[in-house]
């Protein structure tokens, strides 16, 4: 059996750490100049963030960061990062926000993925293309050219109206 690094209030959320914890925890973070990043040297998520188990559970290595010198972390707030590196740890490049300004931050960065980028696209930029055109000629509905493309009407409407693909001229 494995000695524990700590635990996690299930109500409140906030993270607890043995010394032992604490030892292991330090352990992973290359500590370098006050302003540098401080990249997490243990595992890490697909996308980049450092992760952490306690109890069991695992958990983003900067928030941990976070709440053991700024305590629990509100409902509905991240731990965002100011210099854009995922495995992080420097205080200095942690603060807190809502998912739409770290969205609105990774928009204006431009690391959102657009179009066939998405993980999640059906249509493809030649689609797109296809599907302004055929609407602009006037003939066919948004639901006709979205059953063709097995997309809904309403997504055809974002489309010709630019609220999706409007990197796409």
């Amino acid at each position: 059996m494995t000695k524990s690094q700590g635990s996690i209030n299930p109500i409140t959320g906030e993270v607890n750490l043995t010394e032992r914890g604490v030892r292991i925890f330090n352990s992973r973070i290359k500590i370098q100049g006050p302003d540098e990043c401080w990249p997490w040297l243990g595992g890490k998520s697909p996308d980049g963030y450092g992760k952490f188990s306690i109890s069991r559970t695992q958990r983003g290595a900067h928030r941990i960061t976070w709440m053991r010198r700024h305590g629990t972390i509100p409902d509905g707030l991240c731990v965002l990062h100011k210099c854009d590196h995922p495995a992080c740890q420097n205080l200095k490049h942690l603060f807190l926000g809502t998912r739409e300004v770290n969205n609105h931050d990774r928009d204006l960065k431009g690391r959102s993925n657009k179009g066939e980028e998405c993980w999640l696209a059906k249509l493809t930029e030649r689609e797109v293309i296809e599907i302004r055109r055929r609407y602009s000629l006037g003939v066919e509905t948004q639901e006709s050219i979205g059953k063709d493309f097995d997309v809904s009407g309403a997504q055809i409407s974002m489309i010709v109206n630019r609220k999706s693909w409007s990197h796409v001229k």
